[in-house]
């Protein structure tokens, strides 16, 4: 079974995952196909046209995608108008090669929190107990 991964927005975090992440094989093509392009959410649909990293919306495809790879799922949660979304997509998600582990190590899946608002009762608490030994204002 495939590993969740809840990372919160915050670069230490990030850093610390793709550091964690030590199983990296193989090569995806960027700027293939993005699955979210189907998505009813407009930050979603315009993720797809202009990221790096392959995501993937929450779902079946995504779960057997990483069942099938043996790869974790790499879980980012956001929307359109908050900043450290839009921080993480402009300062580490753009940046190729940390969308190249990311592609290569997880199975990417991108969330719109006002989409799927069930997902801020349980990411809210995880990021908190995460980012507690960090020692962040």
């Amino acid at each position: 079974m495939a590993t969740l991964m809840m990372v919160p927005f915050n670069q230490h975090i990030a850093g610390l995952l793709l550091l964690a992440t030590a199983s990296l094989r193989g090569e995806s093509a960027v700027g293939a196909f993005s699955p979210l392009v189907a998505e009813d959410s407009p930050y979603l649909r315009d993720l797809s046209s202009r990221s790096v990293v392959e995501w993937h919306p929450w779902g079946p495809s995504a779960f057997a995608e990483a069942e099938r790879s043996g790869r974790p799922l790499f879980v980012s949660i956001g929307y359109r108008s908050c900043l450290w979304t839009s921080r993480m997509d402009r300062e580490v998600f753009a940046n190729p090669d940390t969308a190249a582990l990311l592609n290569r190590g997880c199975v990417n899946v991108k969330i719109d929190r006002f989409e799927r608002p069930a997902f801020r009762r349980i990411h809210r608490p995880a990021g908190r107990l995460a980012a507690e030994p960090l020692d962040e204002p």
